[in-house]
């Protein structure tokens, strides 16, 4: 399920990484979206950005994110760690 608002987009990401579920984490990025696997490097569009994602499914991560600031401007927003 995608996220309805900025502020969701956390608990949706992180639902969907600790289950390994990578269509609902692929859900979460637009079509032509850019994603930063590991520093240094970008992926752009779905078929990239799964790839990079099966590879990081692959390890069996899990993530807790606890609050997040979020700035938004029309349909754009960007969500980041609170850093508390």
């Amino acid at each position: 399920m995608p996220a309805r608002n900025p502020e969701s987009l956390g608990d949706h990401f992180a639902q969907a990484l600790n289950t390994g579920n990578l269509d609902a984490l692929l859900a979460l990025y637009e079509p032509e979206a850019t994603l930063s696997p590991q520093p240094g490097q970008l992926v752009t569009g779905t078929k990239a950005i799964r790839d990079a994602l099966s590879a990081f499914l692959a390890m069996k991560p899990t993530i807790a994110i606890k609050s997040r600031a979020v700035a938004a401007a029309g349909d754009v927003a960007l969500t980041s760690p609170n850093g508390n």
